[in-house]
């Protein structure tokens, strides 16, 4: 899942965009937990060779690819107090949250 974070505070630069980024060991716990884990490739090798390819289009477009790496456990907390399910929509969000907060930091 892909999420853009806010311009940089100067307005000038490339556009960050946030790159969902799973950990090999979490690839069957991710596919037995997200709603939508049908969509997504069967196996890690196989979504980390696409999720390359797109971070390199992004890079072509004028785009900052930022992998954010994604801890289960505190996405499928995040989704339970927002009341969400675990999704394509909710991890984009979730990107885009971690994001926004590391930016604050």
């Amino acid at each position: 899942m892909i999420g853009k974070a806010p311009p940089n505070r100067h307005g000038s630069g490339p556009s960050i965009v946030g790159i969902a980024w799973y950990r090999e060991n979490d690839w069957k716990r991710i596919k037995s937990l997200f709603q939508d884990a049908d969509q997504l490739h069967d196996t890690h090798a196989e979504w980390l060779k696409d999720t390359r390819k797109a971070i390199k289009q992004l890079e072509k477009e004028g785009c900052f690819a930022k992998p954010v790496v994604i801890v289960i456990d505190d996405l499928i907390a995040w989704c339970l107090v927002r009341g969400c399910k675990i999704d394509a929509t909710a991890r984009t969000e979730y990107v885009v949250h971690l994001m926004q907060t590391k930016q604050k930091a």
